[in-house]
């Protein structure tokens, strides 16, 4: 079967004649309709397909068969690296949209997500993140990046008035 837009198609197959007795040889089988059917389940559930094979003599045969999807394929996770530049309370918010570039699922990605979000004075520098993908099927793929945590702003310091003091001697 193969993917496409809508859902799965079957892909060619082959068909074998079997005699009906053993005193006649069969007809070759000229055509086989069944290829290229659509089949629009959700994973899991099954859908029945239906082949009939034409000798080209006027004569045919159907049969039904069921084709059940499973999707075992797991996400593609595709990460960038990200520099993030703390606000000027020292703190900063990673999301998954940070991370991702460009993930990507046969079924759809159901869900993106970050093994850490919130970020500190604490972590400046080059620090490891996990990006996990779920599809909609339960499965996960995940990979990393690197954030680069930055402290670009400059410490404030406040000064008190001028101190004067008056030193008075002994005589």
């Amino acid at each position: 079967m193969s993917s496409k837009e809508a859902g799965w198609f079957v892909d060619n197959f082959t068909v074998s004649p079997v005699p009906s007795n053993t005193y006649h040889t069969p007809s070759p089988i000229l055509k086989v309709q069944a290829s290229g059917t659509l089949v629009s389940s959700s994973d899991g559930s099954s859908e029945a397909v239906t082949i009939t094979a034409n000798d080209g003599y006027g004569n045919s045969q159907s049969c039904t068969f069921s084709v059940t999807l499973s999707d075992n394929e797991s996400p593609v996770a595709l990460c960038q690296n990200y520099t993030l530049v703390l606000n000027s309370s020292g703190v900063g918010t990673l999301t998954a949209a940070n991370i991702n570039n460009g993930s990507f699922d046969n079924c759809g990605i159901d869900t993106l997500y970050l093994d850490y979000y919130n970020v500190t004075c604490a972590d400046i520098g080059p620090n490891t993140v996990t990006l996990t993908a779920i599809d909609v099927n339960g499965n996960i793929g995940f990979c990393t990046a690197t954030v680069t945590v930055i402290d670009d702003v400059a410490p404030t310091i406040i000064c008190g008035n001028d101190v004067y003091d008056t030193l008075v001697g002994n005589s």
